[in-house]
């Protein structure tokens, strides 16, 4: 069992680890200036801008005046869409307020978020002054099979046929 410090709000309704170590993370990076650099999160496959709503009521009660903002871009069954297409939302949201985030600003993505999030900090070339990236249950070295939502007949081909087609492509490319 994970003990949990009373340095982490009284109405924190979940105290999983991973959680608790976000909300520890964005204290952290955003300490460390005078002024509290803006936080951008950015939730996962299926999930929803809801998923950070305590990440966001915790900042804003330790650190008032923070601005945080969890993107409610592509969420859902939306986050089914094509990866770049969802990349140039977040990096059009981004510049966007440009002004706001000139002085940097913290990134943080959360499982598919993280892969989206690590294509943003390459899209935004020189508008890029994310100061402190933070990728939480990102693949980024890549995934094996399929997610449980997924058709049960696609979860049962992966498992028992993949390495044929592999085999296949790999032996006519």
């Amino acid at each position: 069992m994970m003990l949990v410090k009373s340095s982490v709000p009284s109405f924190l309704p979940l105290r999983t680890p991973a959680v608790v170590a976000i909300f520890a993370i964005v204290v952290a990076c955003s300490s460390t200036a005078s002024a509290y650099l803006p936080v951008i999160c950015m939730h996962g496959y299926h999930g929803t801008a809801a998923d950070f709503d305590h990440v966001v009521e915790w900042t804003k009660e330790i650190h008032p005046g923070t601005d945080i903002v969890s993107l409610p871009l592509y969420e859902g069954k939306n986050s089914t869409h094509n990866m770049w297409e969802m990349a140039d939302a977040v990096v059009e949201y981004i510049r966007g307020r440009k002004d706001e985030l000139k002085d940097g600003f913290i990134l943080i993505g959360h499982s598919q978020g993280a892969l989206l999030t690590r294509s943003v900090l390459e899209l935004l070339g020189e508008d890029n002054t994310v100061k402190t990236y933070i990728s939480l249950a990102g693949p980024q070295m890549g995934q094996w099979g399929v997610l449980g939502d997924d058709p049960k007949w696609l979860q049962d081909f992966e498992d028992k046929n993949v390495w044929r087609v592999c085999n296949f492509f790999f032996s006519y490319f």
